[in-house]
């Protein structure tokens, strides 16, 4: 069993460094999470995704019209 004199209280300097180093952006996070697990079929999804949200927000707006004549 360790000495508990002996073990030194302090944090490694990776981790200190860890902990000054600033958190990404959730865009950068999840394209990281992509490349490291590589779910590149999620891609055309979240565009899916993306572009479907953007017709439902213009939808309530003035330019309603305009879209409705294009489905």
């Amino acid at each position: 069993m360790p000495d508990p004199e002996t073990i030194d209280p302090r944090p490694s300097d990776e981790l200190e460094r860890a902990a000054k180093e600033k958190d990404p952006s959730l865009v950068a996070e999840f394209f990281a999470f992509l490349r490291h697990n590589k779910k590149w079929w999620l891609i055309p999804l979240l565009f899916a995704l993306l572009v479907l949200g953007t017709v439902m927000i213009v939808g309530g707006s003035g330019a309603a019209p305009f879209i409705y004549a294009l489905f």
